[in-house]
């Protein structure tokens, strides 16, 4: 009522069986007539959300998670998590944008193919005698 309108506010709604789908809500103020209202359309927005990179989502997901130990973990527990969290989510989106080459997914990092070594090792996303440099190709 004070501000007229809201669009477009992100939120999450519940159904009666307890399914619940992220949707976007705009409102109107109508004060003029018989009987002043609010209108309202509610847009699922679910799928369009579903389409978007998984990585993103899990990602922010994750920093949530993160967040709500302020208060329960030092600083500097939670700088060093965040920081290890993002940078394994980068060097898992360079591998998947080239194919699992890593001499390729090095440069795109900008960091050497050695560095791409070492936190592979460091995350744990080597697989067992997958530490041999066998992409030399790129």
């Amino acid at each position: 009522r004070k501000n007229g309108v809201v669009r477009l506010m992100a939120t999450s709604a519940r159904g009666l069986h307890g399914n619940q789908s992220e949707v976007e809500v705009s409102a109107v103020w109508v004060p003029e007539g018989e009987e002043p209202c609010i209108g309202f359309t509610i847009r699922d927005i679910g799928r369009r959300l579903a389409s978007g990179p998984q990585g993103a989502r899990d990602l922010t997901r994750a920093v949530e998670e993160l967040t709500s130990l302020v208060g329960r973990v030092s600083l500097r527990d939670l700088v060093r998590d965040t920081v290890d969290l993002v940078e394994r989510h980068f060097i898992e989106a360079a591998l998947e944008l080239t194919n699992d080459n890593r001499t390729s997914a090095a440069e795109v990092l900008g960091v050497s193919r050695q560095s791409l070594y070492v936190k592979l090792r460091r995350h744990r996303l080597v697989s067992p005698g997958g530490d041999r440099e066998e992409d030399v190709s790129g």
